[in-house]
């Protein structure tokens, strides 16, 4: 019988019971196994939407600057205008 480890179960399993696959069903066992396949893909999905969110909030930040510089711009082209 393999020896318990202290990696948790899955599913509906209770969480803090160690992960022996002698005593589960295969069902529980599959999806321990499923689990375990997809956390990298789940750690890569979350980096993603980290950077994709420090990218927005450089969009934003930008666009707002872009803005004043537009004002300035304006302000600066009308008392151009009205010094000619």
């Amino acid at each position: 019988m393999p020896a318990a480890t202290t990696e948790s179960w899955a599913g509906g399993c209770d969480p803090g019971r160690p992960y022996n696959p002698a005593e589960m069903t295969t069902e529980e066992d599959v999806a321990h196994v499923a689990r375990q396949l997809a956390r990298p893909h789940f750690r890569s999905a979350n980096t993603q939407q980290e950077r994709s969110n420090v990218q927005h909030e450089r969009i934003e930040v930008a666009a707002r600057e872009l803005d004043g510089v537009s004002d300035r711009l304006e302000a600066a082209a009308k008392a151009l205008r009205e010094s000619i």
